[in-house]
């Protein structure tokens, strides 16, 4: 093949990148070629094409390292079994909010944390399989009632935490949170061979990190953790009258709880209608 036929230098040319830092030298060995004689050229022709595809190589490379870094990366904040943010994933979209929130005071985001009720006696009753499809079924359904820019997440066991970020001028109350939530999981019903209902419920609590009120001492770590107790402490009031579990006669088991009355409804809809399943309904 001659390294002097203008056709074959155009074409090499078109292979490479425009934007390739290494393309200067591979030009000057192409047009040094076309001054050389014949033999010269075909072995400077070679250089520029052997430097170029070592070019190549090297950029394949270093694009499927980022790629296995990116996974790497996705694997360490993603729930196995759900697909939604772990724990660590978590944290870090947290940290990043409350950064743009400390950029932007006008803006806010809803820490919500939701406990699912009842899930403990459905994954001892119907096993731990049809537990986990529960907890697969429950990421579905609250990513679902929620907002693309809004991040659901499975911090571990049967926990879930969503953080709603708010613009300017946008609101979302505590109450309409906390409706979304339970009609995302109405129907949440598992059956065991014995045709017992185990229903799932939620007990909620939500914080928001405002803006305007942070204190500007405070450190992105430390108004997490604010938000974070602070969300824990209004699910555990959702759940339990005055945040105690013993503020009833009965303890934990006393019907006059709030979660408890909440399963408990939710179990005698479901002999009422026992077409109702996780799934099937």
């Amino acid at each position: 093949m001659s390294y002097h036929n203008p056709k074959f230098v155009k074409n090499a040319r078109e292979q490479l990148d425009n934007s390739d830092p290494v393309l200067a030298g591979i030009d000057a060995l192409f047009a040094q070629a076309q001054l050389m004689p014949q033999p010269e050229a075909a072995l400077t022709g070679i250089q520029a094409m052997r430097l170029h595809n070592h070019d190549m190589r090297q950029k394949r490379a270093a694009s499927e390292f980022e790629a296995r870094a990116t996974n790497a990366e996705k694997r360490a904040t993603t729930d196995v079994l759900t697909g939604l943010k772990n724990r660590e994933g978590m944290e870090d979209v947290l940290h990043r909010r409350i950064e743009d929130i400390k950029r932007h005071p006008q803006k806010a985001l809803l820490v919500t944390f939701v406990d699912l009720d009842g899930f403990k006696a459905l994954n001892d009753g119907c096993g731990h399989k049809m537990g986990d499809a529960a907890l697969v079924e429950v990421g579905k359904r609250l990513e679902g009632v929620f907002r693309k820019t809004d991040v659901v997440c499975r911090p571990g066991g049967d926990e879930m935490i969503v953080l709603l970020p708010l613009d300017a001028g946008e609101g979302m109350s505590r109450t309409v949170i906390k409706g979304k939530i339970r009609q995302a999981l109405d129907g949440m019903v598992a059956w065991n061979q014995h045709g017992q209902p185990f229903p799932v419920g939620a007990s909620i609590g939500v914080y928001m990190i405002d803006g305007y009120k942070l204190a500007k001492d405070m450190s992105t770590e430390d108004i997490a953790k604010m938000a974070e107790a602070a969300a824990d402490a209004a699910m555990y009031a959702d759940k339990w009258h005055d945040a105690d579990k013993n503020s009833l006669p009965a303890g934990p088991d006393d019907p006059g709880h709030p979660k408890n009355r909440r399963l408990l409804a939710a179990r005698e809809h479901a002999l009422a209608h026992p077409e109702i399943e996780f799934g099937n309904n």
